[in-house]
């Protein structure tokens, strides 16, 4: 039995690692600036996404910030990776990074060709949740 309940046990953890997602999102923002926050269970080596709609200028403070991060912004789309290999530590939360730049009422958030990349790299699962771009409400789909 403690084996059965053993192997249960390590597919419940396997699972949960292979299916994890990081999620990502808007925090407050207004005309001038915009909070991004994610929530990740991984850690992460690099991010670019869009900002849809949005006029960015840069980028500053969050996890990116104190990881060290250099966050680049122009148009919609907004880099942040280190130059010495930092990451953001796995199971972080909070806002990602302030922007700053001209922000649309309906702002949302999109990968478009970027990703968030691993430590090596490698593309992680992400959403958006009701940030994103394709977000549809299921109870508007009726």
């Amino acid at each position: 039995m403690t084996f059965i309940k053993s192997i249960i046990i390590s597919l419940t953890v396997l699972c949960s690692l292979l299916f994890s997602e990081v999620v990502m999102g808007l925090g407050s923002f207004s005309d001038g600036s915009a909070e991004i926050t994610m929530d990740t269970p991984y850690e992460v080596g690099g991010f670019q996404f869009d900002a849809t709609g949005a006029s960015v200028t840069s980028g500053s403070g969050g996890l990116a910030g104190s990881a060290g991060f250099i966050i680049s912004a122009g148009g919609e789309t907004v880099l942040g990776f280190s130059f010495s290999g930092a990451t953001i530590p796995a199971n972080s939360s909070g806002v990602l990074t302030n922007l700053s730049g001209t922000f649309p009422d309906d702002l949302c958030l999109s990968l478009g060709s970027g990703a968030i990349a691993d430590a090596v790299g490698e593309a992680l699962l992400v959403t958006f949740g009701e940030s994103d771009c394709n977000f549809v409400d299921e109870c508007d789909d009726v």
